[in-house]
């Protein structure tokens, strides 16, 4: 979505008229706040079956002061990653005709490396299992657009997902709203100054 500023020739003239770093702060808090619009509908809008896509969705303000161009971007963060419960078998010795096994597992609500002690009468190969991340980002786009038919190596068919297009929804959803959030405080920054 693209935003020009319209309106009264006498408020662009006066942004137009303001110095450069104070024009890309004015137009850098517009972006802020009308960005956090449409992040807060993505999340209303996104289909939720595990959450994890619903939760990593958030939103950044890009500035470029040489091209004095201001970016807002909104969209399921890189960071964010569902912890995934991974445990890692050992076997550390016998005791009583019993063998010892510590058990290293991440705990999921704190994140935490947690250990446990476990005896059984037999011994098992040892599993090795690390924290697993699992990135929103990556399959985002295949929820939204959807994808086409897809056949296994075999030739068997393993179906298509149909586009739920929440981003399209999202924009139809907000568009106005958005230009108007951010004429309003183009408005504001102007009069308060």
């Amino acid at each position: 979505m693209e935003i020009e500023l319209e309106g009264s020739n006498l408020v662009v003239a006066q942004f137009m008229a303001l110095p450069d770093k104070v024009a890309y702060a004015v137009n850098r808090n517009a972006v802020k706040k009308a960005n956090s619009v449409v992040a807060m509908t993505l999340r209303e809008t996104v289909p939720v079956d595990t959450g994890t896509l619903q939760k990593s969705i958030g939103s950044v303000v890009r500035g470029y002061k040489a091209g004095k161009i201001t970016i807002g971007i909104t969209g399921p963060r890189n960071e964010y990653s569902q912890k995934v419960e991974k445990w890692r078998d050992y076997s550390v010795g016998k005791k009583g005709g019993k063998y010892l096994h510590v058990v290293e597992y991440i705990d999921k609500r704190t994140g935490k490396k947690r250990t446990k002690r476990m005896y059984y009468v037999l011994r098992t190969k040892t599993v090795r299992h690390l924290e697993e991340k699992n990135p929103a980002v990556k399959y985002a786009h295949l929820v939204d657009a959807g994808t086409k038919k897809r056949f296994h190596a075999s030739g068997k068919s393993t179906g298509r997902t149909e586009g739920r297009h929440f981003y399209l929804k999202t924009r139809l959803k907000v568009e106005e709203q958005v230009l108007s959030i951010y004429a309003d405080e183009i408005k504001k920054a102007i009069e308060s100054l």
